[in-house]
């Protein structure tokens, strides 16, 4: 079996392997030692270097490593079209020099790009919001009750 210019094993030996990742990974996570992007990226290498399916094994590898990220509450991690070479290129480099840190680092500046998207839509959509409170003059309080009441009829409860 082969994806690209990568040739893998049988898949029925390898998905033999899988309960030594999964068991690794959660003693990775009950642990506490490493940071979430780490212990994300390292399952997935090795899981793409098991490659336990005949296909489709890119795609679960991802959203099992974003399952990773989601149980730590961080953000998934979004791979497009025009970044499916460097993130190709990343696996192969962190296999051919055994380096987890190559994918974490892959993985670590997606996470950056994400959020500082996520920041910039955040800034566009408070960029138009403009709330502008007028302190109440002293001859314009209301009384508790009037106020209450004005919340009652506008839905506020």
């Amino acid at each position: 079996m082969a994806a690209g210019d990568t040739v893998f094993g049988d898949f029925e030996v390898s998905i033999k392997r899988m309960p030594e990742l999964l068991d690794s990974t959660e003693h990775a996570i009950a642990s506490g030692k490493l940071h979430s992007l780490e212990i994300s990226a390292r399952f997935h290498k090795f899981f793409i270097y098991l490659h336990p399916f005949p296909d489709g094994n890119g795609r679960v590898g991802r959203l099992i490593s974003n399952y990773i990220l989601a149980r730590f509450k961080q953000p998934h991690l979004i791979i497009k079209a025009v970044d499916k070479a460097a993130y190709i290129e990343a696996l192969k480099l962190s296999d051919k020099h055994r380096d987890n840190s190559i994918l974490t680092v892959y993985f670590a500046n997606l996470a950056i790009e994400r959020m500082n998207k996520e920041i910039e839509q955040k800034k566009n959509l408070t960029q138009n919001f403009e709330m502008n409170f007028q302190p109440r003059k002293r001859n314009q309080q209301g009384n508790l009750l009037s106020y209450i009441a004005q919340l009652f009829l506008f839905n506020f409860f």
